[in-house]
C-alpha cells in the first residue's frame, strides 16, 4: 500500500508503484489523502494549469492503469473537510471542487 498526498500528474506515484513491482511486490494498492485535483490554484500555490490535472482527464481507472496500481482511491471531500476540522465554508476548496470563491 502506498499513500500519498494528492496525485498531480501521477508521474511520481508511478515511479513508486513501477519501483515496488520491480521489487517482486505482487500488487501494490494507492490511497491519496485528498479528493482528485479538478482545478489550478486561484492563488499559484501550486497546480498552474488544468493540463497538469490528471483527474480532469482521466477517469480513477484510467489513472489507476497509467500509474500502474492494481487500486486506487481517493479521500472524500466530505472526510478531507472533516479532517481538516474547519467548516467547509471557511476553506478555500476550489482546487477539489472547481467553486470559485467570493
Amino acid at each position: 500500500m502506498l499513500c500519498d498526498d494528492s496525485i498531480v500528474r501521477g508521474t511520481q506515484i508511478r515511479n513508486k508503484v513501477l519501483e515496488l513491482k520491480a521489487f517482486g511486490a505482487k500488487e501494490v494498492h494507492v490511497r491519496v489523502g485528498c479528493p482528485p485535483l479538478m482545478a489550478p490554484c486561484l492563488y499559484d500555490i501550486s497546480t498552474r494549469s488544468y493540463e497538469e490535472l490528471a483527474a480532469k482527464k482521466y477517469s480513477i481507472a484510467q489513472i489507476a492503469e497509467r500509474i500502474g496500481a492494481d487500486t486506487l482511491k481517493y479521500n472524500t471531500i466530505e472526510d478531507f473537510v472533516k479532517a481538516i476540522g474547519i467548516p467547509a465554508e471557511k476553506l478555500c476548496l476550489h482546487c477539489w471542487t472547481e467553486e470559485k470563491i467570493l
